[in-house]
């Protein structure tokens, strides 16, 4: 069964996190949020392939992590960080992502 991937707005997400998704490639898009100390975190999402990337950079530019999902049905954000739903066969997921003021990840996948 086919789902939508639901994303708000460039301007809503803007307001949220204070930076404009840029478009990388064709439908899709990348929000880069740097903090203070160097570290680099970056969301990019596609909502014709209906996945997302999170990579989280520290300030010597190594790779912390570096997750790719596919299946999301909803991006949220918050001014603290941002939120993806997703659904894939027997399985629903969220991952939450918080920039500020520390960046965290966390993900559950669940049968449904």
């Amino acid at each position: 069964m086919y789902r939508e991937f639901s994303v708000p707005d460039e301007q809503s997400i803007l307001e949220s996190l204070g930076e404009w998704p840029e478009e990388v490639e064709e439908g899709v898009h990348q929000l880069a949020l740097c903090r203070e100390g160097g570290e680099t975190l970056k969301l990019s999402y596609s909502v014709l392939g209906r996945s997302v990337r999170v990579q989280w950079v520290d300030t010597s530019g190594k790779t912390v992590v570096d997750l790719f999902k596919e299946g999301a049905t909803r991006l949220a954000v918050t001014s603290t960080g941002f939120t993806v739903s997703s659904h894939m066969g027997e399985c629903t997921g969220e991952m939450v992502v918080e920039v500020f003021p520390v960046i965290s990840v966390t993900e559950r996948v669940l049968f449904t």
